[in-house]
This record gives structure tokens, sequence and C-alpha cells, in this order.
């Protein structure tokens, strides 16, 4: 019995030494330590090599605690071509091929052998990288087994001992979406290690935001100073379908740089169909300058297409829309009988100076004003621009009119632009720079004759010939009002308008009072322009017969005061069926529910209004700050989308017609 007894005592004291090497492992399993060098030395080394064994200073390697490791981790064998210990690979590790017999040589340790619990624990350390010491990872988990502890692991979940970071997000390429940060995830960026490049429309090898191929250009020709009591803000619109970086190069009115040029608008990038937002006070800081004299120009580079609309905000709060030029000649330089003052802006928009810019004015009769052909400007510097008033002009040409005149340059100018303002009841400026032409031959929005808003449309023959005009009235149904009729008596000579107002059209055409506002076609044989002055029962005199296709960018959200309405125009002879739109916030974000209906059909000629509440209905949303609509529709090459913004309960402004990149 007694020796049954030692043999029971001596069994115990053998697994003992086992059970305590399980209890730690399984430990260290339950709580997601690393296994380090600290435990391999406890459980091997000391105990079977450098204690019992010989390799305890005076057989190579060492392997007493304190310089096993440096002495086995990444150390080539004598014996052999493979490490000692190659961490991650236990196979290749040839102190371990030696423990397990399978090495070259004796196995080790000699008189003795490691146990199979041992084996486990060396293998299993040297597969989780051989790590020195654990005391990092020692109170937290590493879930992906890479050695590296989760709380200091930039990849907790997807192994990386690399800790790889390109853009230095704290998260590691190895599980991060957008590897350079550049706002494009990974999927979709063609240079996803590369912060400033996503796209190569044209594949050669060279993105788009370096490629001179794919550069595109705007301009903002009136920006007020921080210092200025009209306060503009511009929107900067990606219209495109990739994502962009914005560079700006701001000139002040006499042509000075502002800054440096090509300076970055923004951090990171402009999402399709996001904008950007910016204020005077913005620039300033951006291009690092204090506050400009009068207002400056502003030139936008991007590598694709894009929008500048510019809203300007007038001491009595009207907003208007002021980002939108013309070539050679403008048509609404207000006469000395009306209370409205006209200023005229030109602007070199090239790198040369402009030199001896002649002109002269015609009164509505066609009729020159005073002298023709006159020195308007003896030069103008590259991005220069100055304004001529009504005054001035008067004084440059000799003579005072009543009435509207037109001014035109005596010969065309390539870089030369006008920019056509009316200061209106002396409360804020109206741009009457955009309007349409004999190419459209359409006046997109005519009042009746018992509207309180009055519409006055402006037919300027701007052919060689004297000319006639016939037009066709459709009523928003679409539905033919009266016959296509003369619009006057005799002829228009050249450069001479016909002015109409409700009442004269349903004379000349035989209809009758149309209900809500009519779509009226022009015919001629020459050239000519359509310009309407809508009169507000307040007196406000707006410009609004300018149309878009394919979008509009400023539906104002139920945060504002002011409302907006979108008239859906059917300009062709036969129908468009499923009209569909989806609706971006200020961030590129779609609101609601994208590519909804909102118009099954819509007849030939005919012309439907959506409002701001309309549209919340369609889209089941409502939102803040300023919104863009996308539209398409079947066969929409004769739809037209006319923004109007009916402000301060006033007025209607037209946010149509602006800047777009080229």
């Amino acid at each position: 019995v007694r020796q049954e007894g030692k043999k029971g005592n001596s069994l115990r004291r053998k697994l003992l030494p086992r059970a305590i090497i399980l209890g730690v492992m399984t430990l260290l399993s339950m709580q997601g330590l690393a296994i380090d060098i600290d435990d391999v030395q406890s459980a091997i080394f000391t105990p079977s090599c450098s204690l019992s064994g010989c390799h305890n200073g005076s057989v190579s390697p060492n392997l007493q605690t304190g310089v096993a490791f440096d002495n086995v981790v990444g150390i080539s064998a004598s014996q052999s071509a493979m490490p000692l210990i190659d961490p991650g690979n236990p196979d290749n590790s040839y102190l371990i091929l030696k423990m397990e017999g399978s090495g070259s040589g004796a196995k080790m340790p000699i008189g003795g052998t490691v146990s199979t619990t041992n084996l486990q624990l060396i293998r299993d350390w040297v597969s989780n990288g051989a790590v020195k010491d654990d005391d990092a990872g020692s109170t937290e988990p590493d879930t992906d087994g890479d050695t590296i502890a989760d709380a200091t692991d930039n990849c907790p979940n997807v192994a990386n001992s690399d800790q790889i970071d390109t853009d230095n997000d704290n998260s590691g390429d190895a599980c991060d979406a957008d590897d350079d940060g550049d706002g494009v995830i990974d999927t979709e960026d063609t240079f996803p290690l590369n912060a400033t490049e996503w796209v190569d429309s044209d594949m050669d090898g060279i993105g788009d935001n370096a490629d001179p191929d794919n550069s595109t250009e705007g301009r903002v020709y009136l920006m007020t100073t921080s210092t200025s009591a009209n306060i503009t803000l511009l929107h900067l619109v990606n219209s495109s379908e990739t994502p962009q970086q914005f560079t700006g190069t701001l000139y002040n009115f006499n042509g000075t740089l502002l800054g440096t040029a090509n300076t970055p608008l923004h951090n990171g990038v402009v999402q399709s169909q996001a904008r950007l937002i910016l204020s005077a006070t913005e620039l300033e800081e951006l291009f690092n300058i204090e506050p400009w004299s009068g207002p400056a120009i502003l030139v936008v580079g991007g590598s694709a297409g894009f929008d500048l609309m510019t809203k300007l905000t007038s001491p009595s709060g009207l907003i208007s829309n002021t980002n939108c030029v013309r070539k050679d000649l403008v048509h609404n330089v207000e006469g000395f009988d009306s209370p409205n003052r006209t200023f005229v802006r030109f602007i070199n928009i090239g790198n040369t100076t402009i030199t001896d810019i002649r002109g002269g004015l015609t009164d509505s009769t066609g009729s020159v004003i005073g002298t023709t052909n006159v020195e308007l400007l003896a030069t103008l510097d590259p991005y220069e621009a100055v304004w001529l008033t009504r005054e001035n002009l008067s004084s440059l040409i000799g003579a005072e009119w009543n009435g509207v005149a037109s001014l035109a340059t005596t010969t065309a100018i390539p870089n030369l632009r006008l920019l056509n303002l009316n200061f209106v009841n002396n409360e804020t400026f109206f741009n009457f720079s955009c309007f349409e032409s004999s190419k459209s031959g359409r006046v997109y929005l005519m009042t009746n004759s018992n509207s309180a808003n009055i519409s006055e449309t402006h037919i300027i023959n701007t052919s060689p010939d004297p000319a006639t005009y016939e037009g066709t009235v459709y009523e928003g149904s679409g539905e033919q009002l009266g016959n296509a009729s003369p619009l006057h008596t005799g002829t228009i000579e050249p450069g001479a308008r016909v002015v109409l107002t409700a009442s004269e059209i349903e004379s000349a055409t035989g209809a009758q009072a149309w209900p809500g506002p009519a779509m009226i076609d022009i015919s001629s044989s020459g050239s000519f322009e359509l310009m309407v002055k809508l009169t507000s029962p307040s007196g406000l005199i707006s410009n609004t017969n300018c149309v878009r296709q394919g979008n509009v960018q400023n539906i104002e959200g139920f945060d504002s005061a002011n409302r907006t309405f979108i008239r859906f125009i059917n300009q062709g002879t036969t129908s468009i069926s499923n009209i569909r739109g989806t609706l971006y916030d200020v961030n590129g974000n779609v609101l609601g529910t994208p590519n909804s209906l909102l118009v099954e059909m819509l007849a030939a000629k005919e012309q439907v209004f959506l409002d701001r509440e309309d549209l919340s209905t369609l889209f089941d949303v409502t939102w803040n700050n300023e919104a863009s609509l996308v539209v398409t529709a079947e066969s929409a090459t004769d739809l037209r989308l006319l923004n109007l913004n009916f402000v301060n309960n006033e007025t209607f402004f037209n946010f149509s017609c602006y800047e777009t990149s080229g």
C-alpha cells in the first residue's frame, strides 16, 4: 500500500507542471492574451535547456533568461540554413524541429523530451509572431491574432501586422474602405493610394486632376467684398458624375492677383451633386488676404463639369441671381425717364490687354443715340473689370435718352464679357444679361392680362435686315389659343425692338385671357432675342425668360421663407413621358426616394409648375438649405426647366441661368 502511495505521489508530481501549463494556456486563451518569450522561457527554456541542459552559455545558443530571445529569434542555425526561430513560421524554425526530432542531429533536449503541451506552446508562440513582451497586449485581446493588441491595432478584426495606414486616419489599409482618404472609396477609386487622384477619364494613366486633357474652368464675375452691404454667396455645384477638387484664382477689380493662384478651395473632395458655398470672408481666409476693393473675379478650376451660381443678398433681404454674362451687346440700359439705374460691367477674361473698346447705343426704334462708335474704354487689362453707368454712357455718347436702350460694341471682342445689372427700387440688383434668342424662339413665362404680375416681352431684332415676327400662344395645358399671327404692324428695323404686353398679344393673336402663365412660340426669318421683364405689385422688375435642361440648382429648403417653383415645359410637338427626378442636398446625399416619378406625361406644349411642397410630397422628404434636382425623361430633348424663387413675398427671381464650366 505504501509503495502504491509513493507511486501515486510521484505521478501527481509529474502531472502537476503539465496541469499548471495547461491551466495557464487555457487562461491565456480565455483572456485572448498573447504568448511571449517569458511563457516559453518558464515552460521550456529554463527547465529543459539552460538549468538542466547545456544551453547556459557554454553552448550556443544561450537560452538563459534575459538573453534567449535575442539569441534565437531571426538568428540562423549553425547546422542548418533555417533560422532558429522564424516568426510566424514554426515549420521553418530549426529549434522546434530539433525539439520534435525532425531536425538534423540529435533530438533536443539531450536525454529528455519536450512534452506535447509545451511543443504546442512554442509552436503557438512562433505562429503568432514570436512576441518578446506581451505587456502591450496583456490586458486586452488580440481578436485577429496578428500580435497587435486590439487597443492599438488599426484593424482589430483583420490581421495586418504591418499596420500600414496610407492616409493616417488610424484605420489600416487592410480594413479601410478609403485607403488614401480622398473621400472616394477604393472600389470606385482608380488611384486608391493617391489622395490627389481618383478618375482617369481618358485611360491614359494620368489622373484627371493632373491631366490637362480633363481640366475645366469657370468664372465668378461679381464677388462682392466682405465689407459690402450686398452679400454674395458662391454656390459651386459639382454637376458631374465624379468627385472633384476645385482650385481658385482671385483677381481684384483692376486685374491684380489676390493671394496665390490655383489655391485649393476646400479640403478633400466635393462629391457628385454636392456643392461648396463660399462667402467673401471664407475666400479671404482661403487666400490669406485682406478684404478687396469692389467686386472681384474668381476663376475656378476643376476636372469635370460644374456650375457657378451666385446669390446676392441686398440689405432689404432680396436675393438675386448675378453670375451670368453676355458677349458684344446688352439690351436693358434704362433711360433717364426710369428711376432704376443701369450698370454695365466690362470684363476681360483673357491674359492680354484689350485696347480701344468702341461701341454705341440704339433706342427702341433702332435709331442711334448720340455719337456712335465712341471709345468706351481705352484699355482693359487681363482680368480687369470696369463699371460704366447710365450716366457714364451718356457722357461718352453726348446724349440722354428715354426708354430702354441697347448697348453694342462696334466689333466682336473674343475675351470681352458684359454684365448688365439694374438697380431697382433702390433695393437690389437684377441681372438682365441672360435670356432667350431665336435659337429657342420662345417666351417661356408670359403672365395673363389679369395677373398682378405684369409681363412685358421685348423682341429685339439682332439681324442686319428689317424683320417681322409671328407668335403662337399655348396655355399651360398645351392647348393653342387663337391663331399663329403677326405680333405687330410694319417691320422692325435692325437694332429695334417691339415691346408687347399680354393684352397686346391677346389682341394680335385673337386669344382670350389665358389661365396662368402661357408659352409663346415666336418665329422670324432673321436672328432676334427675347427678354421678358416681370413687374411685381411692389414695383420690382425681374428678368424671367431663361430656362435650363437636365437640372436645377436652387430649390430652397424648408428653413427658408422664400419658396421655389419649378416649371416643367414641353416645347416640342410630341408628348414627353416618365419624367423622373432625384433630389440632392448640399453634400450630394440623396433626399428621399431617388428617381421618383414627377410628371407621368407632359403633352406637346404643356407647362406644369411643381413647388417645394409638391416636391416634398413626391420625394417623401423635407430638407433644409438649397437642394439640386436632376431630371430625366423619355425623349427629353424638348424638356425645359424654369427655376423661379418667390422672394420676400414680393417678386420672382429666375435662378435658371448662370455660369457653367467649359
